[in-house]
């Protein structure tokens, strides 16, 4: 960022005190400034040209994978991870057309299921309810419903404090 700065701006001010001022050897910024492009910086750009024309050419739809496969056809092979770095950095985003709605708005009812258990969720009195109702609750040969029953009169004769 700074080398990139002083490249620019070095018209206007010297190199020497754009260096002092940015705490950037001369040497260093010099040693940038004759560096060439590796092989790997020039794939990238010509890489970079053919994304973007598919790119524009697809109305920014097709995402990195489909990307990669119309690159495939062209006889070009690039891993996934380069091209949505490759996307990324040039800022080139696919945008949604269409938003997915899990149900329609007309069927709301839909989405509720009917009560396959045909449990009573109404009560009518308090304290009625949970005797029998209990997954816990077996009848015994007289009739009687012993477990639930005795863990219910634990509760209401506990002593809260």
């Amino acid at each position: 960022m700074k080398v990139e700065f002083m490249e620019e701006y070095r018209t206007e001010f010297t190199v020497v005190r754009m260096c002092k001022a940015f705490r950037v050897k001369e040497s260093g910024y010099y040693r940038w400034r004759n560096k060439k492009k590796t092989a790997r910086q020039i794939e990238d750009e010509a890489l970079t040209k053919v994304i973007k024309a598919i790119h524009i050419e697809n109305k920014e739809t097709y995402v990195p994978k489909r990307i990669q496969d119309e690159l495939i056809k062209i006889n070009i092979t690039c891993c996934l991870g380069r091209i949505r770095r490759l996307m990324r950095e040039n800022g080139l985003y696919c945008i949604s057309r269409k938003r997915f709605t899990p149900y329609p708005k007309e069927d709301i009812e839909k989405r509720y299921s009917e009560n396959a258990l045909d449990r009573s969720f109404n009560v009518n009195e308090p304290d009625n309810s949970i005797a029998g109702t209990s997954p816990m609750s077996r009848r015994s040969k007289d009739g009687s419903t012993s477990l639930s029953l005795l863990i219910y009169s634990i509760a209401k004769s506990s002593v809260m404090p």
